[in-house]
C-alpha cells in the first residue's frame, strides 16, 4: 500500500483552482547532483499533482557550448513535449555589466555571454541567436487544442511534428498550430476529418496551421520534404 501523498508546501496551501506549479528544473544543467532531465520532469510532475494541478517550468537553460549541449536541450523539448507542458527559458539575451555575466565584485563578464542570443563584451553587441538551440526551442506547439492532447513530439532535426488527441462527442474542432518556418514553403499538413486540407496562412517566421478535428484525431505537420514523424 502507498502512503499519504507528501505535499511540497504546508497543508492546506491554496483552495484557488488557477494556481499552476512552476518550478526551475535546470537538471543537467546547473543542478547540482545527478538527476537527469528525465528525473526532474518526474519530480516535477509528482509535486504537481501532489499540489492538484499541473506545472510549468518556470525557469531553464544552458549556458555552456551550443554544440555540445544540444543533445541536453533537444531531451529537454522532449519531455516538455511528453509531460505536454512549456516553460521560460533562462533568458533572451544577458549584458555585460548584469551581475551574473560579472559574478564577483571587480570581475570582468567573458568575451561572449552565450545565452539565447549571444553577446560580445565588453561592447554588449547582439551576435544573434544561440543554433542548435533556437531551432529547438521554436519547434511546432500547439496554440488551442480541443479536448484533450493525448501524446505529442517533435524530431527536432527535420521539424517533423506528430500531435494525437481526443474530443468528445461528433462536433468538429480547430486544431491550431503554429509551426516554424524552416525555408522549405508551407508544411505539409495531414490527420484532419475526411481529409480535409489544412488552412494555412503565412507570418512573420512561421505559419498559422488550422486543421479541423474530431474523436480522437492524429495530427502529423512536417517541413516539405521532412521524413515522417512516428513516434
Amino acid at each position: 500500500m502507498v502512503g499519504p501523498r507528501r505535499r511540497p508546501g504546508p497543508e492546506p496551501f491554496s483552495d484557488d483552482p488557477h494556481l499552476v506549479f512552476a518550478p526551475h528544473v535546470y537538471a543537467e544543467s546547473i543542478t547540482a547532483g545527478d538527476i537527469t532531465i528525465a528525473e526532474g520532469f518526474a519530480a516535477a510532475a509528482e509535486k504537481a499533482e501532489a499540489y492538484d494541478t499541473t506545472f510549468w517550468v518556470g525557469e531553464y537553460g544552458w549556458f555552456g557550448d551550443p554544440d555540445e549541449q544540444a543533445g541536453l536541450v533537444a531531451e529537454y523539448a522532449n519531455q516538455e513535449d511528453r509531460y505536454r507542458v512549456g516553460g521560460a527559458w533562462w533568458q533572451w539575451r544577458q549584458a555585460c555589466g548584469d551581475p551574473h555575466s560579472v559574478g564577483s565584485p571587480g570581475g570582468q563578464p567573458d568575451d561572449v555571454l552565450v545565452h539565447l542570443h549571444r553577446t560580445s563584451c565588453p561592447d554588449g553587441e547582439n551576435l544573434g541567436l544561440t543554433e542548435p538551440w533556437a531551432t529547438t526551442l521554436s519547434r511546432t506547439y500547439p496554440r488551442s487544442a480541443p479536448g484533450r492532447i493525448i501524446r505529442m513530439g517533435t524530431d527536432v532535426a527535420t521539424g517533423a511534428t506528430r500531435i494525437k488527441g481526443r474530443v468528445e462527442g461528433d462536433a468538429t474542432h480547430t486544431l491550431l498550430l503554429w509551426v516554424p518556418d524552416r525555408g522549405q514553403g508551407e508544411p505539409l499538413v495531414s490527420g484532419g476529418v475526411g481529409g480535409n486540407e489544412a488552412t494555412i496562412v503565412a507570418g512573420n517566421g512561421g505559419f498559422r496551421v488550422e486543421i479541423p478535428v474530431t474523436g480522437v484525431y492524429d495530427v502529423r505537420v512536417n517541413p516539405s520534404g521532412a521524413v515522417q514523424l512516428t513516434p
